[in-house]
């Protein structure tokens, strides 16, 4: 049996004004006389670049393996940026350039599975993450997704929290792993081997030996530092996405940060 490729890909954000655009997109998909269009700017035009390498990155770790993506929420930036200078077009056209960025990944997937967002970006139960997976070939949009790949059992869920202070950043998925590793042999299910996390924008990735292996990775996003990073006492955010190797457990951080934000880390 091959080995699988996991490719974890939360908080796309498709629509905002510091999110991948590569060319002019349309501000709506509804019928109309005259349509605008947004033109990207140098920022979003870079992130559709590299969201396009990933991806490329992504095939070619997956050749002889079998190739599986988790849509990880937040596909969409959404109405929590509505009437405001963060964000473009109505929600046919962020959905549509939704799938327009994730349709060379998940056309090629052997697998493809994806997990609901948040409310203020996805809508009402995150509805807006169902119609683009089910767009792109998903069945089944749970808030938890919990699946075997190949004899790994990985735990996929969008929430999660984490310190934006580089000597805390670990603290909070390590306490999760070991809350999930007790409260599964409590309750005498499968403990997961992975869990996948999104939402913070920051890449984290945490192995406990003692507990089997059991590892937690929580992926970047794709947009920049907006307004509500910028309330934060340390704006700090990673750019990329995750791949996890079941034959070897090999997670992956693609990062595509800006180097400037890396080095403002490493300085605070």
């Amino acid at each position: 049996m091959r080995p699988f490729l996991v490719v974890w890909l939360p908080d796309l954000h498709a629509g905002s004004n510091v999110g991948p655009l590569a060319n002019p997109w349309p501000l709506t998909f509804e019928e109309a006389e005259n349509v605008s269009y947004h033109s990207p700017s140098k920022q979003q035009k870079e992130l559709a670049r590299n969201l396009s390498k990933f991806i490329g990155y992504a095939k070619k770790q997956a050749s002889g393996k079998k190739l599986a993506v988790i849509l990880g929420g937040d596909l969409r930036d959404g109405p929590i940026h509505h009437d405001s200078l963060q964000t473009f077009g109505d929600a046919t056209s962020q959905e549509a350039l939704a799938i327009e960025l994730l349709s060379p990944l998940t056309s090629s997937a052997d697998e493809l599975d994806a997990v609901r967002g948040s409310d203020p970006h996805a809508g009402d139960m995150a509805e807006a993450d169902v119609r683009i997976a089910r767009e792109l070939g998903v069945k089944e949009v749970p808030f938890i997704l919990r699946k075997d790949y190949g004899g790994v059992y990985i735990e996929a869920r969008h929430h999660t929290s984490t310190s934006r202070r580089e000597w805390m950043r670990g603290d909070s998925l390590r306490r999760l792993l070991k809350h999930t590793y007790y409260s599964n042999l409590r309750s005498g299910t499968r403990v997961p081997d992975l869990l996948l996390r999104g939402h913070v924008h920051l890449f984290d990735h945490e192995i406990l030996p003692i507990y089997g292996g059991m590892q937690g990775a929580v992926s970047g996003g794709w947009k920049l530092g907006d307004s509500y990073t910028a309330t934060k006492d340390n704006d700090l955010f990673s750019i990329g996405g995750v791949l996890f190797h079941t034959d070897t457990r090999r997670v992956e951080c693609v990062d595509f940060t800006p180097k400037a934000v890396v080095r403002k880390a490493k300085d605070d």
